[in-house]
């Protein structure tokens, strides 16, 4: 009701479509646009813009990428329901419904590539707000002390929250076109990045496969209990993002335990490409366990400057950043060292 006394309907689609999550990180109509037909929004033709349309009601379910031809199934509902209402003709439905998705995708440009994790703790660091007590665990109170410094004394540190537009509003880093320079070295990047994957995916992993193959505990220690491993479990179950969205739709613990043992349909990672498969969820976190997790720092000690930064093997699948948050010797000169690293916005 506040919404229908402040937006007219066509300016609440509109910001319903510029911040829906389309998957593939493709967050809003234009990159949605982008990633899966290479297109802008104008340039779309009706089925495309269907497609898309579509994917609103579930885009896991009907992801284009694995389900074709549900996602085609999905889109003539969206055509059909365009020629109840008058914007397209029987003749013209009849049509539509026979072509195919016609996707060109293409992967995100702004998460993928040279830095991946780096460019995300960037946008998070410049998206940060001013942080309240309240918001932090009481295992994080040295994060909410180190959070409170930064935002007083480094600029950068929650910079589209301290800064407004013109209209008054605060930046959005995703939509406000901002353009970021940083101190990070292409080629040097390039090389961490692959020296990371040929180490620890080449030669470290496999002799970590092999020590445990016969161990009862693996991928844990054989020094820890049953009880210890699924301490360990439950936790991550409840740090998942699974978990959260059962929690915020009202599901009951018990179907919240029964949903991480039913198996369903998911993505793994492997060194030699992404696998589709049918798991369940608690065995996938346990599968996740099995690889061993890397961070990459170079920063040139006279400046601050960082030149190279990995977080871990892969972005997609292990988003958690072993550099920031990995509990060794490199996560503290970086949080220290980055509030003085030149960094300028434009």
């Amino acid at each position: 009701m506040k919404l229908e006394r402040h937006f007219t309907k066509e300016e609440i689609i509109a910001m319903y479509l510029n911040y829906f999550d389309y998957l593939h990180n493709a967050v809003g109509i234009k990159r949605a646009a982008n990633i899966y037909f290479s297109k802008e929004p104008r340039q779309l033709s009706i089925t495309e813009a269907a497609t898309l349309i579509g994917l609103c009601q579930n885009p896991s379910m009907y992801n284009p990428l694995r389900y074709e031809e549900r996602c085609r199934t999905r889109r003539n509902v969206v055509l059909g329901q365009m020629c109840k209402s008058g914007y397209i003709t029987r003749e013209e439905l009849n049509e539509l419904v026979q072509r195919p998705l016609g996707l060109k995708y293409s992967k995100s440009k702004s998460i993928k590539g040279s830095g991946d994790y780096f460019q995300a703790f960037l946008r998070r660091y410049m998206m940060e707000k001013k942080p309240e007590k309240e918001n932090y665990q009481e295992w994080r109170m040295r994060d909410f002390v180190l959070d409170s410094i930064a935002w007083e004394e480094d600029p950068l540190f929650g910079w589209c929250n301290k800064n407004k537009k013109r209209n008054g509003e605060n930046y959005d880093i995703n939509t406000d076109g901002l353009r970021i320079f940083t101190t990070l070295d292409t080629r040097m990047q390039q090389y961490a990045e692959q020296a990371v994957r040929k180490h620890v995916g080449g030669y470290l992993q496999a002799e970590f496969n092999r020590a445990n193959r016969y161990k009862r505990n693996a991928p844990f220690s054989t020094n820890i209990s049953r009880n210890t491993i699924k301490a360990i479990l439950n936790r991550s179950c409840r740090q998942s993002l699974r978990y959260l969205r059962l929690k915020e739709q009202g599901a009951t613990p018990d179907e919240i335990r029964r949903s991480f043992r039913t198996k369903h349909e998911m993505t793994l990672f492997t060194y030699h490409g992404n696998v589709d498969t049918l798991m369940t969820p608690i065995d996938s976190i346990r599968y996740y366990k099995s690889f061993l997790r890397a961070a990459f720092l170079s920063m040139e000690a006279r400046t601050g400057a960082v030149k190279a930064y990995v977080g871990g093997i892969e972005y997609d699948h292990f988003k958690y950043d072993m550099v920031m948050g990995g509990r060794r010797q490199v996560a503290l000169p970086l949080s220290l060292s980055f509030m003085r690293s030149p960094c300028r916005t434009e």
